[in-house]
């Protein structure tokens, strides 16, 4: 019996040896694990900031140029959202198109916008308007110049002048 025994123990010895063994392994996979998850949480967390850094960028770029039949669109919209009327909408013309200094592969594409029988209320319901549904566009200068006779009164005096501007990639003529 002392033989059955002293089989039973290396056995059992052998089993315990095992399982402790097996135990240290997973417990060392944790650690690393745990490492590595601490890794993946600061590289998130880095990644994270640099996604909001990025957002909060001033600098934003379309992938194309943008055609003018698009822009009076997107004009047009906006007369028409912030309820001023697309009537008051005089004039868009190209104004240029160049490289963008010191930035590699960018160009920018202005525009001149003139609306008619325009106040100060309604130029800054159109800017808000604009800023927060055109974030490629920026408006670059606004002029106010009194509105010539009919196309004015003492309400709406004034014939505004913008220039908007948006910078895209210049990709080459395909």
């Amino acid at each position: 019996m002392s033989q059955l025994l002293s089989h039973a123990l290396v056995s059992l010895s052998i089993v315990a040896t095992v399982s402790a063994g097996i135990s240290a392994m997973r417990w060392i996979d944790a650690g690393g694990d745990a490492a590595a998850a601490q890794s993946n949480t600061a590289r998130v967390a880095i990644d994270g900031q640099e996604v909001l850094r990025l957002r909060a960028a001033d600098e934003q770029l379309a992938l194309r140029d943008p055609p003018q039949q698009d822009v009076l669109q997107r004009v047009r919209r906006v007369l028409t959202d912030t309820g001023i009327g697309e009537d008051r909408l005089a004039s868009l013309a190209s104004r240029s198109d160049a490289a963008v200094p010191g930035e590699t592969g960018q160009r920018e594409r202005t525009y001149t916008l003139a609306l008619d029988r325009m106040n100060t209320s309604l130029l800054g319901q159109w800017l808000a308007t604009w800023m927060d549904t055109e974030p490629l566009w920026r408006v670059s200068s606004i002029e106010l110049a009194e509105a010539t006779r009919g196309r004015g009164d003492a309400v709406f005096p004034f014939r505004v002048t913008l220039e908007l501007s948006a910078r895209y990639a210049d990709l080459g003529t395909p």
